[in-house]
Formats: C-alpha cells, sequence, structure tokens
C-alpha cells in the first residue's frame, strides 16, 4: 500500500502486468464524503503513477461502500483517466444493486469477474451464507456485458459450495463459453 511505501505499479509493470487492482478499504456503507474525498486523493496520486509506468489501475467493487453504485460513481467522476479503469465482479455489489452497478462499471472495464455459485444453465446465481445473501442473473449480467460491447478478459471466480474448484472448472468455462457463442 501507499502507508507501507510499496511500488505496486512499478512491480506489476516488472512483471509485464497490464493492470493491477486497487481496493478502496473497508468503510460501511454509505461511504461518507471524507472517507470518499480520501480515496479520491489516493486514486489521483496512484493515476500519477499509473501513467508513469504505463500499468492501469482497475477498481473492483470488492465489499464495503465500494460495492455500492453511489460510491464508485463518485469515484469514476472524481477521476478521468485512461489509466483509471473498472473490474466489475458480479457477486460483489450490494444486495439490489448488481444490475445498477454493471451498468455503471462496464463502459470503463478493462476486466470482468464471472463469479458463479452454480453451473446450472439458467439457474439463479445465490450465495446463502446466513447474514450474507447474494444473488443474481447469469444470464441478465452476459447480456450487460455482451450489450456493452465489452471485448477484453472475462475471468471467472468459482464460489460455489459444490463442487469443487477443481471439478467445477471444467463446466464452469463450458457455461461462460456458451454465453460468448
Amino acid at each position: 500500500t501507499l502507508r507501507q511505501g510499496g511500488d505496486y505499479a512499478g512491480v506489476a509493470k516488472a512483471l509485464g502486468a497490464e493492470a493491477i487492482r486497487i481496493d478502496a478499504g473497508r468503510s460501511r456503507e454509505p461511504a461518507t464524503p471524507d472517507f470518499i474525498a480520501r480515496v479520491l486523493r489516493g486514486y489521483r496520486e496512484l493515476v500519477a503513477e499509473a501513467e508513469h509506468t504505463g500499468v492501469r489501475l482497475l477498481l473492483e467493487n470488492h465489499g464495503g461502500a465500494s460495492g455500492h453504485p453511489d460510491t464508485l460513481r463518485h469515484y469514476l467522476h472524481g477521476i478521468d483517466s485512461e489509466w483509471f479503469r473498472t473490474c466489475p465482479d458480479f457477486g460483489n455489489f450490494t444486495p439490489g444493486t448488481t444490475y445498477e452497478g454493471l451498468e455503471l462499471l462496464l463502459p470503463r472495464a478493462h476486466c470482468v469477474h464471472a463469479k458463479l455459485y452454480t453451473i446450472e444453465p439458467g439457474a439463479p446465481q445465490v450465495l446463502d451464507r446466513g447474514a450474507e445473501r447474494r444473488e443474481f442473473d447469469l444470464d441478465r449480467c452476459m447480456q450487460m456485458v455482451k450489450s456493452a460491447g465489452f471485448d477484453g478478459p472475462l475471468c471467472l471466480e468459482w464460489e460455489g459450495p459444490e463442487p469443487t474448484e477443481r471439478e467445477a472448472i471444467g463446466p464452469a468455462l463450458d457455461l461462460l463459453r456458451a454465453y460468448l457463442a
């Protein structure tokens, strides 16, 4: 992190990476104006480094306030740079905001995380961990990706209870490939 003096963009460039994911921290939602301003100051510093190194910054909806479209909107409007892109994740939005969030993030997406909880075609994607419940329609999400004209990397994230990651990877990839055909 910046506080630790890390040169992550420089390391990413040395490794040949095109981009690195950045995180807004763990503010609870809704994010306060002071929190948003602090994050934007940090992002502006990082964008200057991104321009220098040629390594893009990817904002992912990654929990807390960054999972809510209202907060993401502040970040996207506050940073206007080709070096500041997004990495929308189907399963990380605040419940009930998935499609609003995708609509907001997809135009600037560098990559997309297709998070899956089941590999049953047409079945709703549901994660239920008691206090945490996430649900989205994979058909609708993938249609939004296609409608946005996205042609970058589509990354599979398996978080289903079963089968195991090793058993799920083949069928899950086949499921995603069917949407891209």
